[in-house]
């Protein structure tokens, strides 16, 4: 599956730069006949990297000889070569002597980090740098999230095949044996359990920096792909739960703080109520002490005229006995005449007759209430009985004094 994609793809990124350079030689997507050897751009990139002077001259003139040496297959490719599309290319250009140095650039050539974007994050994913790897690409479904030695190994050799002539998955190409590559890559990546790790990576070793350049490049982190997984186990600082814990916290406390106020409001209600009755039962007690207060000063003073009346009355009781005590016959002649006394006719007034000294009443006091028209109608009965009693006292008086006259 991997190589009949790649195959049909890779005919629009083989060149390093696809938006400026151009094929030589034109390739069908749908077809493979004009690949490996008939390509000439194919067969520089295929050809052993000892031959990478040769091959990438700037002039395709000049280059057109090794090419040409390649499709006549008087050069060979063998299982344990590193092959030019397997290296940087900017890097071997900078190498004095390729045959000496085979390490600088070695697994960091574009063209099978493109095959290997296209079969784990994405033929749209290809030419997009730096690298953005979709989500739910073919790598986190298969959990290829970090690059070791066979995978490396695996994306040099389908590149090999994506470019030749060979169709689907093979083990040979001619006189190539492909499986044998895959082995040789494998082993060149792979640390001896008897080497020191660390000794390596001061040394800035292969076999400890290749990995993490192929994460970045592929993947976009050195690290590795970072999983759908993996970036739910390090969200933001409050989770989607975390808010809505928080969201009913925050609601339970609004309405326990709704509660209590209403509380405190029904409370300082109640207080008011119980102090406006408080404060009624005051003034009722207050206006029943009045009352209380304003009955006895009318008691009082009812009593006190009662005996200025009684003195006032004894008084008047005592001036006729003196006037008769001056001439006791007249006193007894009162007596015996005491029935014509009864029926005798008042003569009309001559002028001289004693004046009756009116009776004497004090205003009441102004009180409220019953208790003041009480006090009121008391004191005027008291009043009419005095002024009879008085008026009948009178008339005896001036009866015995006409009697007196007469006599």
């Amino acid at each position: 599956m991997d190589v009949h994609r790649c195959s049909e793809q890779v005919a629009g990124w083989l060149l390093e730069n696809p938006f400026q350079d151009r094929l030589v030689t034109q390739l069908v997507s749908s077809s493979k006949e004009n690949r490996g050897l008939n390509s000439f751009d194919i067969t520089k990139l295929i050809a052993p990297v000892e031959y990478f002077p040769d091959m990438f001259l700037e002039s395709v003139k000049e280059a057109q000889a090794a090419v040409t040496r390649m499709q006549k297959k008087k050069i060979q490719i063998q299982s344990d070569d590193f092959l030019c599309y397997m290296y940087c290319r900017e890097k071997r250009k900078t190498v004095d002597d390729p045959n000496e140095d085979a390490e600088t650039g070695l697994f960091e050539g574009y063209l099978p980090m493109r095959i290997a974007k296209c079969s784990l994050t994405g033929a749209k994913s290809v030419l997009v740098t730096p690298a953005k790897p979709r989500k739910n690409c073919i790598a986190q479904k298969l959990k290829l999230v970090k690059f070791n030695a066979p995978m490396i190994a695996y994306y040099q050799i389908l590149t090999y095949l994506a470019i030749s002539t060979v169709v689907g998955w093979e083990d040979r190409d001619g006189g190539l044996d492909l499986r044998s590559m895959y082995y040789n890559i494998v082993d060149v990546l792979t640390i001896n359990k008897d080497k020191d790790i660390k000794e390596l990576k001061e040394d800035d070793d292969l076999r400890t920096r290749i990995f993490s350049f192929w994460n970045d490049n592929v993947f976009g982190n050195p690290a590795g792909l970072v999983t759908n997984k993996q970036q739910l186990e390090k969200p933001s600082k409050d989770s989607a739960i975390d808010r809505l814990k928080k969201n009913r916290a925050e609601k339970a406390k609004k309405r326990a703080d709704e509660k209590k106020a209403k509380e405190l409001e029904a409370q300082l209600e109640a207080a008011e109520k119980e102090k406006s009755k408080r404060s009624a039962k005051d003034n009722t007690d207050d206006e029943d002490d009045n009352d209380s207060e304003e009955e006895e000063e009318e008691e009082k003073d009812e009593d006190a005229g009662k005996e200025d009346s009684e003195e006032d009355d004894d008084e008047e009781e005592a001036a006729p006995k003196k006037s008769v005590a001056v001439k006791p016959n007249a006193i007894k002649l009162a007596a015996v005449k005491s029935s014509a006394v009864k029926s005798a006719v008042v003569k009309p007034t001559t002028g001289k007759e004693p004046i009756t000294k009116p009776a004497i009443v004090k205003p009441a006091k102004k009180v409220s209430g019953n208790a003041s028209q009480k006090g009121s109608q008391k004191g005027a009965q008291k009043g009419m009985k005095k002024n009879s009693q008085r008026e009948s006292q009178g008339m005896e008086f001036e009866a015995t004094m006409t009697v007196r006259e007469d006599y």
